[in-house]
């Protein structure tokens, strides 16, 4: 029978070494907390709701509070926080601020096929009562 340490040149119970594998494997530790930030900012049902209405399309603060049913506040705090964390860009246009995706921002491409994948996974689940 054999042993779970043979072949892999280390004495039994000594660990082996997978730093040189683990670097090459995973991206860098700043990327890794980026994208684990990005997904915690999408962790809030009414960001995935900003987030998806805004692939595409550019829309104002009081655009996008009708549209997700979210008072002023709440709405202009979710897209700070969005746009702190490089997901939304936004431009002046006279006296509105309008929002859309950052098309620049690798994480937010990762994060739009993903919550794609996922809404579209979940389209056919029923809702809770």
């Amino acid at each position: 029978m054999a042993r779970f340490n043979e072949g892999n040149g280390n004495p039994p119970g000594k660990r082996r070494n997978f730093s040189e594998t683990r670097d090459d494997l995973l991206c860098s530790r700043e990327a890794l907390y980026k994208l684990s930030s990005t997904f915690k900012v999408l962790g809030h049902p009414a960001r995935i709701k900003i987030f998806r209405l805004l692939d595409g399309n550019e829309y104002s603060v009081s655009e996008i509070q009708d549209m997700i049913g979210e008072v002023q506040p709440v709405t202009s705090q979710h897209l700070k926080i969005m746009t702190d964390h490089e997901l939304l860009s936004s431009r002046r246009n006279g006296s509105f601020v309008l929002y859309t995706q950052n098309k620049d921002n690798f994480n937010r491409k990762i994060s739009t096929h993903i919550v794609n994948e996922l809404i579209e996974n979940y389209m056919d689940v029923p809702a809770e009562d």
